[in-house]
């Protein structure tokens, strides 16, 4: 298993952006916006990447910085691709998936509330 730091960031607006309001993000120690990435390995030998980020009451502002920390972020797929990811909150990443890309993603909230109650 392998984590990052929290790595804090604020967002300025991308003008070369892929959509309409897409961010990109700058590094400050007091930002806006906090992610933490764990990668590991699945009971069932899957590679898994968790994105655990603070949410604010603007989705649509969470998501672009989501999407800019992803894309900046991301790792080459021919070097370690991911089967499955988990994210906190609604999120659009799979959108950014690439055809040659597999993975998946689930949300941890989803994928918490079902694991807490098996076998209840």
């Amino acid at each position: 298993m392998r984590q990052s730091a929290v790595n804090r960031f604020n967002a300025a607006p991308d003008n070369k952006g892929q959509y309409e309001n897409a961010v990109k993000l700058v590094a400050d120690k007091e930002g806006k916006y906090a992610f933490k990435q764990i990668e590991g390995i699945m009971p069932n030998g899957d590679k898994a990447l968790i994105i655990w980020r603070n949410l604010s009451n603007d989705l649509a502002s969470d998501n672009a910085a989501l999407d800019a920390f992803f894309t900046k972020h991301r790792l080459d797929p021919k070097d370690n691709e991911f089967d499955i990811m988990f994210v906190n909150g609604d999120n659009n990443l799979e959108n950014l998936r690439k055809d040659s890309e597999r993975w998946k993603v689930n949300l941890i909230e989803i994928e918490f509330g079902k694991r807490m109650f098996e076998g209840a």
